[in-house]
């Protein structure tokens, strides 16, 4: 996409514009992957799946690699780009690649690194597909709520996923569903009621922190889509609105009238999203604190490894010692604004109820 992240040829780039440049090819596709591999994926289930979401910037791709490693599950990775709809499908096509599964720094100039083989938020691909981008307004994410979905969309949501599943489980080890995907803070109503049985881990962060990364991220965002058309495009193709000049604030009926280029916008956004989801009390969800992840990872990865149900803990476990504790030096102004210590205040409380 640029010198920073996975670098795209001019072939790849065409193959994104026919993937996405019609409404109606990738539901064609998708039809046919479905239709090619039944036997396979009736003989798959998708139970007890595992969904990653919070606001962007709070842990959340580091609890998707985290998991990942452990092998019990299945998820999208940067080679089932374009064609996210039809995996099993482009899968025979793409097995003759020869991109190899090189690391490299990713556009959010993180320290983290992504491969072509690395998993990525890719789940909100279906939902862009399955609902016809009805939530994505000109200014905003509309909150999808359960009693919006159209009838069929349960039933093609698991046929989405079972093509994922059918195109990595030939060995006969069934895996599970992990998914990574921010968006899904605006409807974790809509997913428990599609998939009854999933298991949400909902990221958090200190908020002052978390702003700080926000707010640099879009002006990042910003920049990198003035000077890469393509950068642009390709993040409204995979329905991420984070940041850049695709933003989208997910609006809970709210309306944020500060300017997006000052931190106090951030705050007012973050303090609008969590406090509309803080109250939901559901055996699918637990709430994560990224910060107590980096204290004490071992206790944390044990209560998340005991959530998702993981058949060898061990796995996730003794990934702790890659968790670097970072430093955290006092951020809080000497004189906070009124903003920052609403925003305090609530992050106290979702401690209250995190792992």
């Amino acid at each position: 996409m640029n010198k920073h992240e996975i670098n795209y040829s001019a072939l790849d780039k065409i193959l994104h514009h026919v993937a996405y440049g019609t409404t109606w090819l990738p539901k064609v596709l998708a039809e046919l992957d479905t239709d090619l591999n039944k036997v396979e994926s009736d003989r798959l289930s998708v139970s007890n799946p595992v969904y990653i979401t919070g606001l962007p910037r709070a842990g959340t791709t580091l609890i998707l690699n985290l998991l990942y490693q452990t092998e019990e599950f299945v998820s999208f990775t940067y080679r089932d780009m374009p064609f996210v709809y039809s995996p099993v499908l482009w899968g025979k096509i793409n097995q003759f690649s020869k991109k190899e599964h090189k690391l490299v720094d990713r556009a959010h100039d993180d320290g983290m690194q992504i491969g072509y083989d690395s998993p990525e938020a890719f789940d909100e691909v279906l939902w862009l597909m399955l609902l016809s981008k009805k939530y994505v307004d000109k200014d905003c994410l509309v909150e999808v709520l359960p009693d919006s979905l159209p009838a069929d969309f349960k039933t093609k949501y698991q046929a989405g996923i079972n093509r994922l599943l059918a195109s990595r489980n030939k060995s006969g080890a069934n895996k599970r569903y992990l998914a990574k995907n921010n968006s899904l803070i605006s409807r974790l109503d809509a997913l428990t009621a599609t998939l009854p049985d999933s298991k949400i881990i909902l990221c958090f962060r200190d908020p002052v922190t978390h702003v700080k990364s926000l707010f640099d991220q879009h002006q990042r965002f910003s920049e990198l889509h003035e000077d890469d058309k393509f950068s642009r495009k390709y993040m409204e193709w995979i329905g991420h609105y984070d940041f850049g000049l695709n933003f989208k604030p997910i609006s809970y009926g709210k309306d944020n009238q500060l300017v997006k280029t000052t931190p106090e916008y951030w705050y007012q956004y973050w303090i609008d999203v969590y406090s509309s989801v803080k109250n939901i009390q559901s055996p699918n969800i637990v709430w994560l604190s990224h910060e107590k992840l980096l204290d004490n990872p071992t206790e944390v990865l044990e209560k998340i490894s005991e959530f998702t149900g993981l058949a060898s803990p061990e796995k996730l476990i003794n990934q702790a010692e890659l968790i670097k504790t970072k430093t955290r030096a006092s951020n809080h102004a000497e004189e906070s604004s009124e903003l920052e210590i609403k925003a305090s205040a609530l992050y106290s409380e979702l401690l209250q109820q995190s792992i």
